[in-house]
């Protein structure tokens, strides 16, 4: 996260959701904060992969239901390839065992996309501050 700096570099973030009109709330929104940008987005895992390796971003916000692969093991792939790079799953999933997995494979954070605007920018913040973020009604069921 930047400073109240002007001239600080912004928060870059990569965004994968094969809906496109997700893709589009979410660029509105993170450009609707002036410490943050979408640097890339890609509707497959495969592309996202080849994109966030060369890209190099600082947050990646995925969904778990991709084209050409799942969230699940595109995350693995990105936390082998980068320890640094925060992964916050934004997902229709709400089954206790994804939310499990995706938080042991090195998920920051796990919301459902039924979360208003608000939440989900507390998530990101949240999460880019080291913070693990977890959607309040997942929060009762693990008991976090």
């Amino acid at each position: 996260m930047t400073s109240g700096d002007p001239r600080a570099k912004p928060t870059r973030i990569f965004l994968v959701d094969d809906h496109p009109l997700i893709r589009r709330a979410l660029r509105r929104l993170i450009h609707s904060q002036a410490e943050l940008e979408v640097c890339g987005e890609a509707e497959d895992a495969v592309l996202a992969e080849e994109f966030i390796r060369d890209l190099k971003p600082d947050m990646v916000i995925m969904d778990m239901a991709l084209k050409k692969g799942h969230g699940l093991d595109l995350l693995q792939l990105v936390r082998a390839e980068n320890h640094r790079v925060r992964i916050l799953m934004l997902t229709a999933t709400s089954e206790i065992s994804f939310v499990e997995r995706a938080l042991g494979l090195g998920a920051s954070g796990y919301l459902l996309k039924t979360e208003d605007e608000k939440e989900i920018l507390a998530a990101i913040f949240a999460i880019l501050k080291g913070e693990r973020y977890l959607s309040p009604s997942l929060r009762k069921k693990l008991s976090w």
